[in-house]
């Protein structure tokens, strides 16, 4: 999907959330809107989450920030597995994306506040 490329390259830039932001919720309404692209989605996300790594910089691997942003937004149980997965892979990795992705399948996820969609819709 092009608005995950869109999105890895403004975030690998150092450009922020507040400029990825439109590129994120690009994929998120996209998802919503063609539901057959969950699997594609979670494909990718699982492919970024089995790399050491997992920031999701290198091309063809999705931004943890946007898996974050997804995961809040959907809350599939495929992200619960994911993270709980990846936390046993790193346990002692307190600010690895598994950890991050169990955050934000919560209503008070506290990177809401990085979003300008969350300010103005509750």
């Amino acid at each position: 999907m092009i608005f995950i490329e869109n999105c890895r390259r403004i975030l690998s830039a150092n450009y922020g959330v507040d400029r990825a932001e439109a590129a994120m919720f690009d994929v998120v309404d996209l998802v919503r809107e063609h539901p057959g692209l969950r699997q594609v989605l979670l494909t990718k996300v699982r492919n970024t989450l089995a790399k050491d790594d997992g920031s999701g910089y290198l091309p063809d691997e999705i931004p943890s920030e946007l898996i974050e942003l997804a995961a809040h937004e959907f809350r599939w149980p495929e992200f619960e597995t994911l993270a709980s997965d990846r936390v046993a892979r790193f346990p002692h990795a307190w600010c690895d994306i598994g950890r991050g992705i169990a955050d934000a399948m919560a209503d008070g996820w506290e990177d809401r506040e990085f979003f300008r969609r969350y300010k103005t819709n509750g």
